[in-house]
């Protein structure tokens, strides 16, 4: 049995010493007692129980003068006890974050998660991370802890591997990490807890933005062509009509109908106010 100052059962625990003898893919089960002491107070408690080989002996007195090496494993299983009685059940999250708070397209986020144990009892905290976008919705839900990892009294534990990716996003995104944890009250404990923490990222795809954005330059900038064109036909017939004479033109401007151009305005302004909707809807909303 290992030792932990404070928390040990390494003295409870007895099991057969004896060495034990395996064949080749040879299974067997070895049976041990915890024996709790009586003047053990409630809480939690730990220990591990370690099984090893024994090495091979090094014939010395034999004719071969070389070097040898003799080679041992070992293994171990962790055994977490509780006693029941007046325990304390507490834990907070000591970092919820994300390794860049900016992201380009593709993205893959890597959540960083360390909670920490503060109670008298070892504790599983399962829960999930909720992503959504600026708009409010829930764009996926990541779990965290589904292995059932245990966390000792007085430490804390980082969970790893815990990420988020895809092809597509624009905007900034909420992250809501949500634990619940302990025992129920009918088996010892204090009831079910959670604890809540946010983490805040933006995903940027700079290779999408900036085509659209000269795009866009580029239309506003034809339409201000043609709102002038518009506008400086309209003021050439209102003086022909009013008998004041012609409006010299700007070079290059040809005569045209008036509602010709007023038609290519609107209809080029409903052409680029589709395409932003369009896609607002593929980036921010579908």
């Amino acid at each position: 049995p290992g030792t932990d100052y404070g928390f040990s059962i390494a003295s409870w625990v007895k099991i057969n010493s004896e060495g034990i003898n395996f064949g080749p893919n040879e299974e067997k089960t070895i049976d041990f007692e915890i024996h709790i002491p009586n003047n053990i107070g409630p809480g939690g408690y730990r220990g591990a129980i370690l099984f090893g080989t024994e090495p091979p002996r090094m014939q010395v007195q034999s004719e071969d003068k070389g070097a040898g090496m003799a080679v041992a494993q070992q293994a171990a299983t962790l055994v977490l006890l509780q006693v029941a009685g007046d325990v304390v059940e507490e834990a907070n999250i000591r970092e919820f974050n994300s390794d860049k708070d900016y992201y380009a397209t593709p993205f893959n986020v890597d959540f960083l998660i360390r909670v920490e144990n503060t109670g008298t009892v070892h504790i599983k905290p399962r829960g999930t991370i909720s992503i959504k976008n600026m708009f409010g919705k829930e764009v996926a839900v990541v779990r965290i802890n589904d292995g059932n990892g245990n966390i000792l009294p007085n430490s804390i534990r980082r969970f790893m591997d815990i990420k988020w990716g895809g092809n597509n996003g624009i905007g900034k995104y909420t992250a809501t990490l949500g634990l619940t944890y302990g025992t129920e009250i009918d088996a010892g404990g204090q009831g079910k807890s959670s604890i809540v923490s946010t983490k805040t990222f933006w995903i940027i795809p700079w290779r999408i933005i900036v085509p659209l954005g000269l795009t866009l330059i580029f239309l506003f900038l034809f339409l201000f062509y043609l709102l002038r064109v518009y506008r400086n036909k309209a003021v050439k017939k209102a003086m022909d009509r009013a008998g004041v004479g012609h409006l010299r033109q700007a070079k290059g401007h040809k005569n045209g109908s008036p509602a010709l151009h007023l038609t290519i305005i609107i209809v080029s302004s409903f052409i680029v106010m589709l395409l932003v909707f369009m896609l607002i809807y593929i980036f921010f909303i579908a």
